[in-house]
């Protein structure tokens, strides 16, 4: 993790793919995956996090990390918010180009609604 923060490299990890994971994961560490990782202090903008299928209602709310700045190279009155989103259906695996759609839908409600445009102008999948 100090390495990810330090060199602004990221970290990536799958998470509770499974439902013996979600058990074993309370066996030994007596909470869920999820709060064991926080409380680590693993967590953070610099993790991202696979599949999690078995995070229960409250993990999904604690995932969500959000970075406000406003800084001296932006143009005065605006700021850089970075946020995560889950696109998830509770019977399948979504499509990219589902997700894609519906990332393009928020996307342009946000542009027209509030002026926000996203700063790389790529989609998720980089297309």
């Amino acid at each position: 993790q100090d390495h990810a923060v330090k060199y602004r490299a990221g970290m990536h990890m799958h998470l509770l793919e499974t439902a013996y994971q979600k058990e074993y994961a309370h066996r030994r560490t007596g909470t869920t995956a999820l709060r064991h990782l926080e409380n680590m202090g693993m967590l953070g903008p610099h993790m991202t996090l696979g599949h999690g299928v078995w995070l229960n209602e409250d993990d999904i709310e604690r995932v969500v990390v959000e970075s406000d700045y406003r800084g001296t190279e932006l143009p005065a009155g605006t700021r850089s918010v970075a946020f995560r989103l889950t696109f998830r259906a509770p019977d399948r695996t979504l499509r990219d180009s589902e997700v894609d759609e519906a990332e393009a839908r928020l996307l342009a409600a946000l542009a027209q609604e509030l002026r926000i445009q996203r700063r790389d102008g790529t989609s998720r999948t980089g297309g």
